[in-house]
């Protein structure tokens, strides 16, 4: 995390603002890219158990991997 927080500030003093109010909101956006990322790559790792499931419908049983794409799927509006 070190490494993206000085890549923000870096971009907030590059944009001729270092106020802690762009810094926070820079933050967010990073986090909130960075959970669609996990989800988008949960979606194309697709579950090890049951690779034919790619979470188009919610899953039967009761696979922890099933569900993580199910709701990623679901999230991003897929």
């Amino acid at each position: 995390m070190s490494r993206l927080t000085n890549n923000i500030s870096a971009l907030g003093l590059f944009a001729g603002k270092s106020s802690s109010e762009l810094k926070e909101k820079l933050l967010d956006l990073c986090e909130d890219l960075t959970s669609n990322l996990a989800k988008m790559r949960a979606i194309a790792n697709g579950c090890s158990d049951h690779p034919t499931y790619r979470g188009y419908q919610e899953s039967t049983d009761d696979c922890k991997q099933c569900t993580e794409i199910f709701e990623s799927r679901q999230f991003l509006g897929e």
